[in-house]
C-alpha cells in the first residue's frame, strides 16, 4: 500500500511538472491547487473564496488538453444543459475541479487545467471519450453559492382515504 502511495505521488508530480511546462511555454499564468491542480482566473467574481460545504451552481465545459470537447452544461449536444449544482470539497465533483472552486468567488469565471491523476486517472468512463491519464480542462462559471444545499422536501405518503356513509349505517 505505501508502495502504491509513494508511485501515486511520484506519478503525479511528473504530471504536475508536465503541466507547469505546457502553461510557461503557453505564457499562461496560473495558480496552484493544493493537490496541483492549476487555476487561470479569468474574471475574479464577488465577495468572499467559496469555502468548502458550499452549495455551488456551476456552468462548465471540459475539453482534454489536446483540445477535444467530452462534456458541457451550456452546450445542448450534450443534453444536459443548466447550472450544475453541488457541495464544494464533498466528493461529488473530481478533486482538481472541486479544489479549483475553492479558489474562485461568487460570479467568478476560470480555466483550470487538470492532471490526470487528480480527474480520472486511468479509469475514465469509456462513453466519455476521455482517454486513461489524460489531461482535462475546465472553463468554469459560478453562477450562484449558498451556505449549504436546500433541503430536501420530504415524500409525503398518502394515506388511503375512506369515507363511511352515514346513511349505510351498521347491519
Amino acid at each position: 500500500m505505501a508502495d502504491e502511495q509513494k508511485e501515486k505521488k511520484n506519478f503525479l508530480a511528473n504530471e504536475t511538472a508536465f503541466l507547469e511546462k505546457y502553461l510557461a511555454e503557453k505564457n499562461i499564468k496560473t495558480e496552484k491547487t493544493p493537490s496541483g491542480a492549476f487555476i487561470q482566473i479569468i474574471n475574479p467574481g464577488t465577495g468572499n473564496l467559496i469555502d468548502s460545504g458550499k452549495y455551488v451552481s456551476v456552468n462548465y465545459t471540459g475539453i482534454s488538453l489536446s483540445g477535444k470537447k467530452f462534456d458541457s452544461n451550456t452546450d445542448t449536444a450534450f443534453h444536459h444543459v443548466g447550472p450544475y449544482p453541488f457541495t464544494v470539497n464533498a466528493g461529488q465533483m473530481i478533486k482538481g475541479f472541486d479544489e479549483a472552486v475553492m479558489l474562485m468567488k461568487a460570479g467568478g469565471t476560470a480555466k483550470v487545467y487538470v492532471p490526470s491523476l487528480l480527474a480520472y486517472g486511468g479509469n475514465p468512463d469509456p462513453r466519455s471519450g476521455i482517454k486513461p491519464f489524460e489531461h482535462l480542462v475546465f472553463d468554469i462559471e459560478i453562477v450562484d453559492v449558498k451556505d449549504k444545499a436546500p433541503q430536501q422536501k420530504p415524500m409525503r405518503t398518502q394515506e388511503p382515504q375512506i369515507k363511511i356513509d352515514a346513511a349505510q349505517g351498521q347491519k
